[in-house]
């Protein structure tokens, strides 16, 4: 991943046009899949505990979610709180901010994701 993208960003204005500039499809949406994290563990109110990325969810979480296994569900991240509520989360980047996300690309991430006790959408546009 281009982790020099992060380095020195100070607004997102500019971190976005930086992750725009990635000519991988799945490299931008990884980028912001990793902000999104970050972002997520800067928001004291959510006081998650752990927040993990697609390919790293614990076996217990992804029992909890009955989550099958394949590789790309819809779900980019999962967070948990102190009290232990999962929330499962998408992470959408467009590079056109006109763009909308359309019910299609969300349809799988909302029907997989009624285990989790809350559901986050997160997107640039």
């Amino acid at each position: 991943m281009h982790t020099e993208i992060f380095k020195n960003a100070r607004l997102w204005a500019d971190l976005e046009k930086r992750i725009s500039a990635i000519s991988s499809e799945k490299e931008r949406g990884d980028a912001f899949e990793h902000f999104c994290e970050a972002y997520l563990r800067l928001i004291p109110e959510y006081r998650f505990k752990n927040i993990w990325l697609q390919g790293h969810f614990p076996r217990w979480v992804i029992e909890k979610l009955r989550l099958t296994g394949q590789k790309d569900q819809g779900v980019d991240l999962v967070a948990v709180t102190g009290d232990n509520k999962l929330w499962a989360i998408q992470a959408k980047f467009r590079s056109d901010r006109a763009a909308t996300v359309p019910y299609r690309e969300l349809s799988t991430f909302l029907g997989i994701t009624d285990q989790a006790d809350y559901r986050l959408i997160i997107s640039n546009t």
